[in-house]
């Protein structure tokens, strides 16, 4: 007798439950093949030498291919449809970042649900951004800044990579809770962001450490604080703006990895417990402090509260704000 798909699916369902044995015996022949690593960016992106970083790492150890898939546009969620319908057996994977979650909540209409449709695997590092302006502007300090801002207010110029975009939304964070009142100019590029607080059109920027550091060093920058709790080794002079007066101000980039929701958790263990050992490799670990990014390599379980928080911390904010992608 052939059994339909569905009556398959439910056949497969009620084994695993009955014989718990047959989840551990697939998740340990895991993986028998190439495994699809999903980036939603180009080739040469930074997102991309995270995910080949990665990639080689679980090539190493689990002694099977895993290769880059790079699906770009749409604010990643062309790569997040993709990996949402994918088989749930662990052959793919996504990348995520702390776009992920803003995305979620921005877009309309999407094809998954960014905290159903996915199995977090490992929440695998973090890093903070630096709030920096143009020296032009009278303000060294968080307090300095916040002062010239409420003196003029409207007045600076705070470049996004996007209305809705992940700096966008930090930045209205800081502001809101300063009570200042500044002018968003959103770009698509970051060349043009680049070229603008050069010249001065633009006032202000978050950018990650790595990008902004070597401006930082020739002055062309003038670093206000870091956006994380802690300060990081990269930039140890560098206050946090939670030190300045930003008082729980904690905005940090975040790297991790998710794979279809439904996904036996055995296999999703694994994978987990692969990518911890990664981030603990020498490698991975002077990879990381180069861009300034604390290594973490979370249990799945982690991960998964990490994205719900997120998720609820975004939500408020976008509401309150009136966030949206028209600005």
């Amino acid at each position: 007798m052939k059994l339909s798909g569905a009556r398959v699916a439910i056949f497969s369902v009620l084994a695993t439950a009955a014989f718990p044995g047959i989840a551990q015996e697939a998740a340990s022949a895991f993986p028998s093949r190439v495994v699809t690593l999903v980036v939603p960016a180009l080739p040469g992106a930074s997102f991309d030498v995270t995910a080949r970083m990665y990639a080689q790492k679980l090539t190493e150890s689990l002694r099977q291919p895993f290769v880059l898939e790079h699906r770009p546009g749409a604010g990643g969620t062309i790569a997040y449809s993709s990996v949402a319908k994918a088989a749930p057996n662990g052959y793919t994977m996504l990348l995520v970042t702390s776009t992920f979650v803003v995305t979620g909540l921005m877009y309309k209409d999407l094809t998954y649900d960014t905290l159903k449709s996915f199995a977090p695997i490992s929440h695998t590092s973090s890093a903070p951004y630096v709030f920096y302006v143009h020296p032009g502007l009278p303000a060294k300090t968080l307090p300095e800044y916040i002062a010239y801002a409420k003196a003029n207010p409207g007045v600076i110029n705070i470049g996004t990579s996007g209305a809705g975009s992940i700096n966008h939304v930090g930045a209205e964070w800081l502001h809101s809770s300063t009570d200042t009142r500044v002018t968003y100019v959103h770009y698509k590029t970051s060349p043009t962001l680049l070229t603008d607080i050069l010249s001065g059109r633009i006032q202000g920027a978050f950018s990650s450490i790595q990008f902004s550091k070597p401006y930082i060093a020739s002055g062309k920058f003038r670093p206000i604080g870091l956006t994380s709790l802690t300060r990081s080794a990269v930039l140890p002079d560098l206050p946090t703006l939670a030190e300045q007066g930003a008082a729980g101000f904690d905005f940090v980039n975040w790297f991790g990895f998710v794979t279809p929701a439904r996904t036996p958790a055995a296999i999703v263990g694994k994978l987990s417990t692969e990518f911890a050992r990664a981030v603990r490799s020498p490698e991975v670990i002077e990879a990381l402090k180069n861009d300034g990014s604390q290594p973490v390599g979370s249990t799945p379980e982690q991960f998964n509260q990490l994205l719900i928080a997120e998720s609820a911390r975004w939500r408020k904010l976008i509401q309150e704000r009136n966030i949206t992608l028209e600005e």
